[in-house]
């Protein structure tokens, strides 16, 4: 695995698992990705059936990692294609992106599910998201040291498809901040930003 690859999965890794396995109770894979991809590759491989939302411009990657049914994230009647699929049945959701707006999309959609429900990307530190308080919770680190051993055998198994890496020009921690720019005007989707920086910059 090259360095620009292996760089895309750390974070991914970590926010994907905690929310499906520890949040969702979701069953662990046993079988010897970008939050979004790893996400519902992990999902795949703990045997669960996975619909999720895409923007158009990333749909042949969406489908490149095996989601089984795709819902256009814009288009006003995905809440009730959802409904529809699932016979508003839907138990599990987990929001990969977390920001205000996609917290209130989750809201609009309204499964009214029977399951754990809805999770999103949470810190370490209790604080108020949209209208709930979030806790902070001590046992995800624990978590997480146990999940790694999993993952590296998933890796081992070729089981793990990396986000697709985006190799930043510049060698610089200048350069970083502007990628964290791009990152804020909306200017990267469907890759992971990776930049080399030079020993001199640190």
């Amino acid at each position: 695995m090259s360095f620009p690859d292996a760089v895309t999965l750390g974070f991914g890794v970590t926010s994907a698992a905690l929310g499906l396995y520890q949040s969702l109770k979701l069953v662990l894979p046993v079988s010897p990705i970008s939050v979004y991809f790893m996400s519902f590759k992990f999902a795949k491989l703990s045997g669960y059936e996975v619909l999720t939302t895409y923007s158009p411009p990333n749909l042949k990657q969406v489908k490149e990692f095996d989601a089984d049914i795709l819902f256009e994230y814009n288009d006003p009647n995905t809440a009730d294609a959802i409904r529809e699929r699932t016979k508003d049945g839907l138990t599990l959701a987990f929001d990969t992106i977390s920001l205000e707006s996609s917290a209130s999309s989750a809201k609009y959609y309204d499964m009214r599910m029977s399951g754990p429900g809805y999770h999103g990307l949470y810190g370490g530190e209790s604080f108020k998201f949209g209208p709930n308080e979030i806790p902070a919770r001590q046992d995800d680190r624990a978590f997480s040291e146990q999940f790694c051993g999993i993952f590296e055998d998933l890796l081992a198994a070729g089981n793990i498809m990396v986000h697709p890496p985006r190799v930043g020009d510049g060698d610089d921690l200048k350069d970083v901040l502007e990628g964290l720019d791009l990152l804020r005007e909306g200017k990267i989707s469907g890759e992971k930003l990776v930049y080399n920086i030079a020993e001199h910059a640190l």
